[in-house]
């Protein structure tokens, strides 16, 4: 059962703007399930680059402890810029 607030409120817009009960409901349908409907066509572009597994040329997963400590260190990045 409809809350007698939204069905009053439904009224009130169907006089308004002259629309019929399921042209309101039909838009609030389409509304909702389009919403809550994954997109559809969403394609992104190839951002990788060269280098194994998603590391630069040159860099390794056996790098990623020194990389990390360079980019946590205030002073190198100090130096760097």
């Amino acid at each position: 059962m409809i809350s007698d607030a939204l069905a009053n409120r439904a009224k009130k817009h169907m006089e308004r703007h002259r629309v019929t009960l399921r042209s309101l409901v039909e838009a609030g349908l389409e509304r909702v399930l389009d919403e809550r409907s994954p997109a559809r066509g969403l394609r992104l572009r190839d951002a990788s680059f060269p280098g194994e597994r998603g590391f630069s040329a040159g860099v390794s997963a056996d790098d990623l402890p020194q990389v990390l400590r360079q980019l946590n260190d205030p002073l190198r990045r100090q130096d760097d810029a």
